[in-house]
């Protein structure tokens, strides 16, 4: 049992270890490798093939896209400029209708799973799904904050017999 949970704790920190790491600063510290940025998802495929080792793809073939969002995922939005504004690679995502860096890294992982999962990616069929995804998600959103204005104006009219 303590075997079991001292590996599942080992697998849940491994992306966390491995991906967000940082050289220090200073004369001693590492030189900052150029990351290339891919500019769609075909080239996130064959960006993330040269760059994974066997090990860590077949950890993400068992395990699944979701399960690196806050690893490999964290690292892609962080290093792939999925924040900023002159990266190639969100200029095609919001070209796409995909808005958010999670949406983004998350489309990227799903649609590398596949791939190493040897099955054929349908990227305008996975872009088409996000997009969806991401407006229902707005649409969900925008009704909650309809309910909970008018449950804040609620409790805030109080009955004429009470004034």
């Amino acid at each position: 049992m303590k075997t079991n949970l001292a590996l599942i704790t080992f697998c849940f920190l491994l992306p966390f270890m491995s991906f967000g790491q940082q050289p220090e600063t200073g004369d001693t510290a590492a030189p900052v490798q150029e990351v290339h940025i891919p500019s769609d998802l075909p080239g996130c495929m064959a960006q993330l093939d040269s760059m994974l080792n066997d090990e860590d793809k077949a950890w993400l073939r068992e395990n699944g896209a979701t399960a690196a969002h806050f690893g490999l995922g964290m690292w892609l939005r962080n290093n792939w400029g999925l924040w900023h504004e002159e990266s190639p690679l969100l200029t095609y995502f919001r070209n796409n209708g995909i808005h958010h860096p999670d949406d983004m890294s998350g489309l990227i992982l799903d649609c590398y799973v596949l791939h190493l999962n040897g099955e054929e990616v349908d990227y305008e069929h996975m872009i088409g799904e996000a997009r969806r995804v991401e407006e229902q998600w707005r649409k969900d959103m925008e009704e909650w904050q309809k309910k909970w204005e008018q449950e804040q104006n609620k409790e805030h009219i109080q009955p004429v017999n009470e004034l």
